[in-house]
């Protein structure tokens, strides 16, 4: 987990120190340039929970937690991204500057994952007596 951890923060801050430079790669310019590096700097602050809930999700299967590693695989793809990014599209189209609320779902289902993961994980410990 600590690994992870440290991987996913590494490829956060190259993300963010280097959001300009990915828009340049991409050809982007003016406010597509301006939605894309936007867009990085907010999802990139999600990847630490995102590392976790992957980790999560392999100690659950290592663990005979099948389920428990399907359900955060449902939760942070499906079930909590879609209805958090739809309510925040429907805030978005009607004032632009808000956009970052749409970037802002992924942080807010990987942080919602990680506590249901934490909380599956701390189950198990007591069935299995870990």
């Amino acid at each position: 987990m600590i690994y992870t951890i440290i991987i996913m923060a590494a490829g956060m801050i190259a993300l963010l120190i280097f959001a300009n430079a990915f828009a340049d790669a991409f050809g982007l310019n003016g406010e597509a340039a301006s939605y894309c590096i936007s867009a990085i700097r907010v999802i990139s602050l999600s990847f630490i929970f995102a590392g976790i809930n992957v980790a999560y999700q392999g100690i659950f299967q290592a663990l005979e937690g099948g389920l428990q590693s399907l359900v955060l695989s449902i939760l942070r793809q499906f079930l909590f991204v879609l209805p958090i990014a739809y309510i925040f599209s429907k805030i978005a189209i009607n004032n632009p500057s808000f956009i970052w609320l749409v970037w802002s779902t992924f942080i807010i289902a990987e942080v919602l994952t990680t506590i249901v993961g934490t909380l599956f994980l701390h189950k198990i410990k007591e069935d299995k007596k870990l």
